[in-house]
């Protein structure tokens, strides 16, 4: 009778372990989609911010440009 409640002990923690791994690895894949969309994110600010900056680079040269002529 001992064996018996200790396999089906063992039986329920094997099932549990499988659904926190499964419950992880699920985790996992959101936690990658996340950094993927975070580091999007920042690539689309660096992008817009870069050209912000030419943008007003280019405007000031102009302006300096014409005040000289």
């Amino acid at each position: 009778m001992e064996l018996t409640s200790l396999l089906d002990a063992v039986q329920e923690t094997e099932t549990k372990m499988m659904e926190m791994s499964a419950l992880n690895h699920l985790m996992s894949t959101h936690v990658l989609q996340q950094t993927q969309q975070i580091q999007y994110l920042y690539d689309q600010v660096y992008k817009s911010k870069l050209a912000f900056l030419y943008y007003q680079f280019i405007c000031s040269t102009c302006c300096i440009l014409c005040f000289h002529m």
